[in-house]
């Protein structure tokens, strides 16, 4: 095969693993938005961060892959790429980081219960003593 026409695969592979990573780039930023629901104004600077960072990452790509060189083909690897990653993985991915962060939060609540159960159990006898003690003193006031 000739040398530039390999090149040119190898530029279109490399952005294919572009455009998959900005799906998932992207995946990750629609489940944080779903967990923070973020107001209308972090929405906007959310987003605008997400655009910078996408287009630093794709001209990094780019300059590393083809010398910063535009050409249709390394477009069309990102647009495939992203497009691959969408309908093959991105609905099993996101299913998968949401049952994972649930199990986590069920973890990390779970594990709260249990450390802050002697805490609620002395706070709740201290509280019954001081209460007991308050009605005391208003007894004997009457």
């Amino acid at each position: 095969m000739d040398s530039a026409i390999s090149n040119q695969v190898l530029v279109f592979l490399i952005c294919m693993y572009g455009g998959i990573f900005l799906g998932l780039f992207y995946d990750i930023y629609r489940i944080f938005r779903r967990i923070f629901r973020p107001k209308k104004k972090a929405t906007y600077i959310e987003d605008a961060l997400f655009w910078l960072i996408c287009s630093l990452f794709v001209f990094s790509v780019i300059f590393l892959a083809n010398y910063a060189e535009l050409r249709f083909y390394t477009f069309l690897g990102f647009i495939s790429g992203f497009y691959i990653y969408m309908k093959l993985f991105s609905f099993v991915f996101i299913r998968i980081t949401i049952k994972t962060l649930r199990c986590i939060k069920r973890s990390m609540v779970g594990l709260f219960s249990f450390i802050s159960s002697p805490f609620l159990l002395a706070y709740n006898i201290v509280a019954r003593q001081i209460n007991g003690v308050k009605n005391l003193l208003n007894f004997r006031k009457k």
